[in-house]
């Protein structure tokens, strides 16, 4: 267990994470299929240990606080842990 978690942190100061842009609802909408592709690579970086959620910079946020942000997909879930 204890080696699991250590393999898991060292492979996470080995991951890159490219400059990315924000969406904001300066851009256009994205179809369907682009939606579940940027959905399917977030959970791939996640399960290997490279999130890129709680990495945005101040001049991310200055530019969602100025031209709004315009997210890709809505995910609607249930926190009751009676629900399958």
């Amino acid at each position: 267990m204890v080696f699991s978690l250590i393999r898991q942190l060292a492979g996470m100061e080995l991951c890159s994470r490219p400059e990315r842009p924000v969406r904001t609802t300066l851009d256009a909408p994205l179809t369907p299929e682009e939606a579940l592709t940027v959905l399917k690579d977030g959970n791939r970086r996640f399960v290997n240990g490279c999130p890129w959620g709680s990495k945005t910079k101040e001049a991310a946020r200055q530019q969602l606080a100025e031209d709004g942000q315009a997210p890709h997909t809505a995910i609607i879930g249930c926190a009751d842990s009676r629900a399958p």
